[in-house]
C-alpha cells in the first residue's frame, strides 16, 4: 500500500477553520457533494486542529488510490512557506463511495468526537491519536489496537 502525506500550514498562518477548509479543498477537489460532507464536520475538525492534534497524528483518508495522511504545521513552522507541502493531489481519493476519513483526537475526547462526527457523517471516524490506525483496517473501521509490536531494544542489540 502506498501512502502520500501533505503538511498544511495552520496557526498562526491560518485559523483552524481556514485550515480545515484548505484540507477539504485539497481532498474534495471539485466535488461539491463531498465538499458539503466536509463542511458538515467543520466545527469538530477545526476544534481538533485548534488543539494541534494533527501536528503529530494525521487526518487519514482511505479511498481510491494511495492512503492520504494530512498533518498540520504550527507556530514558526507554519509561517515559513517552504515547510509545508500543500501541492494538489494527482488523484481523487473520494472517487468511489467506500471512502473514510479518520480524525485524530486525544483519547479522553474520543467519545464526544466520535458522537459529533457520527451525528453529521458516518464516513468520518475518530481515532485515538496515541494509537495509530492499523494499516490493514477496513475502510469503515478504525483500529485502536496494534496487531504487532516492535522490540526496539532487541533491534539495537543486533
Amino acid at each position: 500500500m502506498s501512502v502520500v502525506a501533505r503538511r498544511l500550514r495552520s496557526t498562526p498562518y491560518r485559523t483552524a477553520s481556514e485550515t480545515w477548509r484548505e484540507i477539504a479543498t485539497l481532498i474534495c477537489q471539485d466535488d461539491a457533494d463531498a465538499a458539503s460532507v466536509f463542511a458538515a464536520v467543520a466545527g469538530t475538525c477545526a476544534s481538533i486542529i485548534a488543539d494541534e492534534v494533527p501536528k503529530g497524528s494525521p487526518f487519514v483518508v482511505k479511498g481510491t488510490g494511495p492512503r492520504l495522511r494530512v498533518y498540520c504545521l504550527y507556530g514558526e513552522d507554519a509561517v515559513i512557506p517552504d515547510n509545508g507541502n500543500e501541492d494538489p493531489l494527482t488523484w481523487s481519493p473520494l472517487d468511489d463511495d467506500g471512502w473514510t476519513v479518520f480524525v485524530p483526537c486525544p483519547g479522553d475526547e474520543l467519545e464526544w468526537v466520535s458522537d459529533a462526527l457520527k451525528a453529521h457523517e458516518p464516513a468520518f471516524q475518530a481515532y485515538d491519536a496515541a494509537k495509530p490506525i492499523s494499516e490493514d483496517s477496513s475502510s469503515k473501521s478504525a483500529s485502536t489496537e496494534n496487531d504487532f509490536t516492535v522490540d526496539l531494544a532487541g533491534l539495537r542489540d543486533l
